[in-house]
């Protein structure tokens, strides 16, 4: 251990390059301690180390020497304990250290998963100081006797300093008996001995590299340039002199740190500054060659080699950011002085880039004093670069996004969509920070257009593209924004192989679902948001990378609040309000916004209306189009459902603008809607149709489904009213079927609603599934049928058991009539196959209306409210139109072929009492409206539709009558009288009469 392992990702590096060399046969890597792990840095620490231990050959040790190398306050403590946590049987630490166990190891020691050996266990008894002697000195025991307590008592039993001593064979025991120093001084006496002890030549060679830290023979012989190198180690080694030996491919020496100290401190004295810096900077140039980096930079700072430092941070600050090495590499710009910074302006933009995961803002700052910097030196990569910085760390802090405008236009400034970039790097790196840029800020398709097309280029074909994971998703969140679906779909499935495998990485595991949930719900499948919202959450816990937390739980929200399901957007807005806590945080706007759709949906007007009114407020949202277009959205909508109109007017107004600057069809779609909507409720019905014919022919071209702030009882109004009027007819079923609306208020009467299941009973009997008529070979059993046509003849909601068994089974006794009516439910669900159509609870049958549109029932809905005295007196017109609609349904008798039972027949007189009115009502109206050929009209398919409605033919023939058409009225009679004649009835008083009465006028 040492000071560098400070740096956690540092440390991690090492542990994987370790791991590797003893465990070759695993290919994969261990993962790197990237930014994206920062926020869930214990998760990411137990499988490192579940992973590592996997690897390891038992049993198996691991020990962490120099412990009290690492600072007190470094994080490391803990990771340490959450490895040690992490142990599985047969592997085992070893910690050795001069200091004290860190508070991070408490309750390691409470629950005895470790065990301290402190400073008293380790001291030497007595008899132990004697025994290590009598191995070293074979003096007699008495002698040795004598000299082991004066050791012992001097050195307090310290093993180390007993065994320095014994083993330096020039020191003699009465000269060490007479020794009265400390064991720090003792340990300096012994180093000179062995120095004094060496020649010159080997002086010089120990000086040189002590100051390596562990010393290979081949580097040792290039710093020296004493061929003998790998000698002299193995003698030193060999002789004990306070160096140590490390066995692997090649061998490793390594000098005792108190001797290593001691050597570099008198190689002060030894050796010229020249020297030393000579030394320092040979040594630095060969542990570079070696990989040996941070050790490279300690020597070339000693040396004053500041230059050195700013190359190697030039040429290795990207491999070091790519390992997540932020903290050594900001430790190597810190040693640089801050007048450099102005000279060499990469400095500035490294520096920004360590500080970026941490503090966004900050690394604001560095980016944009980089820029200027590299536009004096007219540095066209660096200026890119450093914009893309600035770009980024405003995107990444969520704060105030009003500072994207400035950077955004000078990026354009500085290169145009088809210009050539210095690298391919630098083109995906600026690609993918001015996308994001524009898209939050200026979305318009004439801008943005050719920085997609040049993100397309860059992506299609590549080679890796989890290395383009985040280009991608940015790319395909555009895309659907713009209403690009199916080009947002092909771009998000270049990352499903790579998203759906564990041994992906997690940050392209979670880019994937982030895209895939919300493609989804573009789709209209909040399910699908919601699941692959949930498995971005399920792997950030797995996996401790946190920075999709506030999108996978945000889109989780979206997705229960598509599907109306109240109670679990509160569950995940609850834990999404922690992460978003900061009122400035672009995405607080967003909870606040999904919030407010919660009580929208509960009821709570006011409280909506508070919270989309923090949400405007919060800094930056201005200006960024889309969001605000959202809050704007959901405030006319909430404005208008509180009656304060004019003030709804004006943020709808807002939405337009939008929709015309972002050149956005989906913002357009959703504007219409909710004027349509307004329009409707102030009863302009001919200026909302219009309206809605707008929206809905957008929605169609794009394939719009759900919305933002979507009400299902507001859609499915609007849907019933698209329904009436014949617009976009195919695209408003798929849309009805897509989102899973129901019906609501006059739309559970239409018949061009999208029902899973129709039954035609009036002048025919048939039932259509999905909109087709049922297919011959699932012709069902007569009695299965009549019980369905007792349910709707009977009433078709909350009938009784008692009178469809009366009905249907009018001679069973006991339970039989129970048993037969239950086997036959059975029956008729599988056979209409139409899960909860059927309901029967509490004695009582019904049909499901949400589900089931029957036309005889459809029609008696239309005449109870044309009824409503209220309804008639202040819109007479809308009572005629919903006559008309009930007219049209009925095209025959109810069940004309099952006249034979009663309750059929009851049933029958009732719907036909019902539709004479309402042909005499309409036919009334129009007649005095002076529209006499249609009120004719009316009159005439009246009686096609049902030769037996007996009070319309007189009402017919009087008004030919009084147009003095008596040849059409004498064939009137003639129909009527054969139609009598069929039914084997009597004519009428009234039409016995009326028939003389023609007979007497011709």
């Amino acid at each position: 251990m040492d000071e560098g392992d400070g740096d956690l990702a540092t440390f991690f590096h090492y542990l994987g390059v370790a791991a590797k060399q003893a465990a070759p046969r695993y290919r994969t890597p261990l993962p790197h301690l990237t930014p994206e792990y920062l926020q869930g840095l214990p998760t990411f620490t137990r499988r490192f180390f579940e992973q590592l231990y996997t690897r390891l050959k038992r049993p198996a040790l691991l020990i962490l020497d120099n412990y009290q190398e690492v600072p007190l306050d470094s994080l490391f403590h803990q990771t340490v304990a959450l490895g040690v946590e992490a142990l599985p049987e047969k592997i085992n630490v070893i910690v050795m250290s001069r200091a004290l166990p860190p508070p991070a190891f408490t309750r390691l020691q409470a629950t005895r998963q470790i065990h301290f050996i402190d400073e008293e266990a380790l001291r030497l008894t007595n008899e132990e100081s004697r025994a290590i002697i009598r191995l070293h000195a074979r003096a007699q025991t008495a002698k040795v006797a004598a000299l082991a307590a004066v050791l012992h008592n001097r050195l307090q039993g310290w093993v180390a300093g007993l065994v320095l001593q014994l083993e330096q064979k020039a020191a003699s025991l009465p000269d060490l008996s007479s020794t009265s120093e400390t064991p720090q001084v003792i340990f300096e006496y012994l180093a000179r001995e062995v120095l004094h002890r060496l020649s010159p030549e080997h002086q010089r060679f120990l000086l040189q590299t002590a100051f390596l830290p562990n010393i290979p023979p081949a580097l040792a012989e290039r710093l020296t340039r004493n061929v003998m190198a790998d000698d002299i180690l193995f003698n030193l080694y060999q002789s004990r002199y306070f160096t140590e030996r490390k066995m692997g491919t090649d061998p490793v020496y390594q000098y005792h740190p108190l001797f290593r100290e001691f050597l570099r401190a008198h190689a002060k004295v030894a050796l010229s500054p020249d020297e030393i810096a000579a030394t320092q900077r040979t040594a630095a140039s060969l542990l570079e060659e070696t990989d040996r980096f941070e050790e490279a930079v300690a020597l070339y700072y000693e040396a004053g080699q500041l230059e050195q430092i700013v190359r190697l941070i030039l040429s290795r600050a990207p491999m070091l950011l790519q390992q997540g090495r932020t903290q050594t590499l900001e430790g190597w710009l810190k040693l640089i002085p801050a007048e450099q910074y102005d000279q060499q302006p990469w400095l500035s933009y490294w520096l920004g880039a360590c500080r970026m995961p941490i503090d966004p803002v900050e690394s604001q700052d560095l980016f944009a004093r980089a820029f200027e910097r590299f536009k004096a030196q007219n540095d066209r990569a660096g200026m890119l670069m450093a914009c893309a910085g600035v770009l980024s760390s405003i995107l990444i802090s969520w704060l105030d996004f009003r500072k994207l405008d400035r950077w955004i236009a000078i990026m354009l400034d500085v290169v145009s969509s088809d210009v050539s970039f210095p690298s391919p790097e630098i083109e995906s790196q600026v690609t993918f920070s001015l996308l994001n840029a524009l898209m939050w800020r200026c979305p318009r398709a004439s801008v943005i257009t050719p920085w997609i097309d040049r993100s397309k280029n860059l992506i299609e074909g590549v080679q890796g593209i989890e290395k383009h994971s985040t280009l991608v998703a940015g790319l395909v969140i555009l895309l659907l924004w713009l209403e690009q679906i199916a080009s947002a779909d092909k771009y998000a499935r270049l990352l499903k192989s790579a998203g759906e495998s564990e041994s992906t990485q997690p940050l392209t595991r979670l880019v994937y679902h982030a895209n895939a949930s919300m493609l989804a719900w573009f789709c209209g499948d909040p399910a699908q948001t919601v699941h692959h919202g949930e498995q971005g959450l399920e792997i950030s816990q797995k996996t401790g990378v946190h920075v999709f937390d506030s999108t996978m739980l945000g889109v989780c929200a979206y997705g229960a609040l598509f599907q109306g399901d109240v109670i679990s957007a509160e569950q995940y807005l609850n834990r999404l309000g922690i992460l978003v806590a900061h009122p400035d945080h672009m995405m607080r706007a967003n909870f606040l916004y999904q919030q407010a759709w919660v009580h929208r949906i509960k009821g709570d007007l006011s409280r909506a209306w508070t919270l989309i009114q923090e949400g405007l407020e919060v800094k930056g949202l201005k200006g960024s189009p889309f969001p605000e277009a959202h809050l704007s959205y959901a405030a006319a909508d909430l404005l208008h459902a509180l009656g304060k109109t004019m003030e709804a007017r004006q943020y709808l107004n807002r939405v337009e603008k939008i929709a015309q600057d972002m050149e956005s069809p989906y913002v357009r779609y959703v504007a219409h809607l909710l004027k349509a909507f307004f329009a409707f409720d102030h009863e302009n019905e001919v200026e909302a149709r219009a309206i809605l014919q707008q929206a809905l022919a957008i929605g169609n071209q794009h394939g719009f489904t759900f919305i933002y702030w979507w009400m299902p009882d507001m859609m499915a109004r609007l849907c019933a009213q698209a329904l009436e009027a014949k617009i976009e007819v195919e695209y408003v079923q798929k849309l009805i079927r897509t989102t899973k609306l129901t019906p609501v208020g006059e739309a559970a009467t239409n018949e061009a609603w999208p029902w899973p299941i129709k039954i035609y009973t009036l002048g025919r009997f048939e039932i259509h599934l999905d909109g087709k008529p049922l297919p011959p070979r699932r012709k069902a059993p007569y009695q299965v049928l009549k019980l369905l046509k007792a349910i709707v003849a009977l009433g078709g909601d909350g009938v009784p058991v008692s009178r469809l068994i009366d009905a249907l089974w009018p001679d069973a006794e006991g339970d039989t009539g129970q048993e037969n009516l239950h086997k036959s439910l059975q029956r008729l669900r599988r056979f209409l196959a139409v899960d909860g159509l059927i309901q029967a609870r509490d004695g009582k049958v019904s049909l499901n209306r949400q589900m089931c549109w029957v036309d005889a029932m459809a029609f008696q809905t239309l005449l109870s409210g044309a009824d409503d005295s209220k309804h008639r007196q202040t819109q007479p017109d809308a009572r005629i139109r919903r006559d008309e609609q009930a007219i049209a349904l009925y095209r025959g008798p109810f069940l004309e072929d099952d006249g034979a039972h009663e309750w059929a027949d009851h049933y029958r007189q009732r719907l036909r009492h019902q539709f004479e009115q309402a042909v005499q009502h309409v036919s009334d109206w129009k007649k005095t409206e002076g529209q006499e050929e249609a009120a004719l009209t009316c009159l005439e398919n009246g009686l096609e539709a049902d030769p037996l409605a007996e009070p319309l033919y007189p009402r017919l023939i009087r008004f030919l009558h009084s147009l003095d058409r008596q040849s059409e009225a004498k064939k009137v009679l003639a129909r009527y009288q054969k139609a009598v004649i069929m039914a084997g009835r009597e004519p009428s008083t009234e039409m016995q009469r009326l028939a003389k009465n023609v007979s007497a006028r011709t």
